[in-house]
């Protein structure tokens, strides 16, 4: 049997993401061997998480809310999170997005343009 490509996952990893970054797992490791940070603790990105990202096929980013931007409804998508997609644009992988409700496009630089333009952004609800 040949062996599945691989896929980085990047991702939050608090409490509160904990189901969805399940689900995403379940629902990728049918395709590819999935790989992701392991934890929020993996602080050295050019050693550590970089290096999956080079060796990934297709990059699968969840841009969760981690702060209320003030006098807004809107939020902030996590930092590593947004370090890993600009990565992985740099390296011209294919980015596939998937946006919490009430992430602000417009504050995630790479959302508005980058995305929209070669890779699919999808809106997605807890």
């Amino acid at each position: 049997m040949a062996a599945l490509p691989r896929c980085f996952l990047s991702c939050s990893f608090q409490p509160a993401d904990k189901g969805v970054l399940t689900f995403f797992k379940n629902l990728l490791k049918e395709t590819f061997e999935v790989l992701t940070a392991e934890s929020e603790d993996e602080t050295d990105v050019r050693t550590k998480i970089f290096p999956k990202i080079r060796a990934s096929r297709a990059v699968f980013v969840i841009f969760s809310r981690r702060d209320k931007i003030a006098s807004s409804k809107k939020w902030t998508a996590p930092p590593d999170v947004l370090i890993e997609a600009g990565f992985a644009l740099a390296l011209q992988h294919e980015v596939f997005g998937f946006l919490e409700e009430g992430i602000d496009e417009r504050q995630q630089g790479l959302l508005s343009s980058t995305l929209s333009d070669r890779n699919t952004c999808v809106r997605s609800c807890r």
